[in-house]
């Protein structure tokens, strides 16, 4: 059952990021069939100095997913949008959006012309650590059509973060949205 199985490797992880007071983790065997997973037998390691610490663990290499800022958008003309951080699993949303942004705002983003984006630049864009830089997605609700791509990366010594945004053509000019 790899639906059952991905469920409990994906629940370890959460165990993880959300308890950063968890040192060591063994579980010896992880049983899998088709009726399931079970642990047989696990043992879990607590470091008492952080104990009482709040999650996400600060010794993640690279932060999870910030589930807690994603939105929701009215345009100015009452169309719906989902705005949310991006994801690994955006990269099929960009060929075609990328379709729909005039070659001037590519330049203006990306600081030069462009005709094609290699599948190496469009991960780059979409599998980002979310403690050094935040990039957005606004999707029409009704479509999940890509409309926007607005990115923030943090920069440590700066006051002001630098921001890059671009929009489809249709979106373009059009105004801003509220919450």
């Amino acid at each position: 059952d790899m639906e059952a199985l991905t469920r409990s490797l994906n629940a370890v992880s959460q165990l993880i990021v959300d308890f950063p007071e968890i040192s060591g983790l063994d579980i010896n065997p992880l049983l899998a069939d088709a009726e399931g997973v079970i642990a047989l037998d696990a043992r879990i390691e607590i470091d008492l100095a952080r104990s009482g610490e709040p999650g996400p663990n600060r010794d993640l290499p690279i932060r999870p997913y910030p589930a807690d800022w994603v939105s929701s958008l009215i345009s100015h003309n009452g169309k719906r949008f989902a705005m949310r951080p991006i994801k690994p699993v955006d990269l099929n949303l960009y060929p075609r959006f990328f379709e729909g942004v005039s070659q001037e705002d590519i330049r203006y983003r990306f600081l030069s012309p462009r005709r094609h984006f290699s599948e190496a630049m469009i991960k780059r864009l979409t599998q980002i650590d979310y403690e050094r830089e935040m990039a957005f997605i606004a999707c029409r609700k009704a479509s999940r059509k890509l409309r926007a791509l607005p990115a923030l990366p943090a920069i440590p010594a700066a006051s002001m973060p630098n921001s890059a945004s671009s929009f489809e053509a249709t979106c373009s000019m059009k105004g801003s949205a509220t919450r």
